[in-house]
């Protein structure tokens, strides 16, 4: 389920991932497939909805064209540089909870860690 991860990652950052392209063509496409479809049935026993359903196919055909011509110029990111973006270079915060000290492990029991003896508490009056 990594791929919704993703997905999700590009919604609500800068760019475009691989997954949510891939994602978006699979929808067009099944659309478009739908729509191909719903045309046929039409022909065949509606053909007063032709018209309609034609234009429907040809609104989805011409957004797909669109949107595929769009993301090639645009350009795509990886999904692990969204993430960077998102929560922040992780291994720095991994690296400085060890060096104070702390649990990131959950299988080893956590310590208590005291204050540097250089430090002096202050009264707030």
């Amino acid at each position: 389920m990594e791929w919704v991860e993703d997905v999700f990652y590009g919604a609500v950052t800068k760019g475009v991932n691989d997954t949510t392209v891939a994602v978006f063509k699979a929808v067009c496409l099944a659309s478009i497939a739908s729509l191909a479809i719903l045309t046929y049935i039409c022909y065949t026993q509606y053909p007063e909805l032709l018209v309609h359903c034609i234009f429907a196919l040809s609104l989805s055909v011409f957004l797909y064209a669109l949107m595929h011509w769009f993301l090639g110029e645009l350009g795509t990111v990886s999904s692990a540089e969204q993430r960077k973006e998102l929560f922040g270079d992780q291994t720095q915060a991994i690296n400085s909870t060890k060096a104070l000290g702390m649990n990131t492990d959950a299988t080893e029991p956590a310590t208590a860690v005291s204050a540097p003896k250089d430090r002096q508490t202050k009264k707030v009056e």
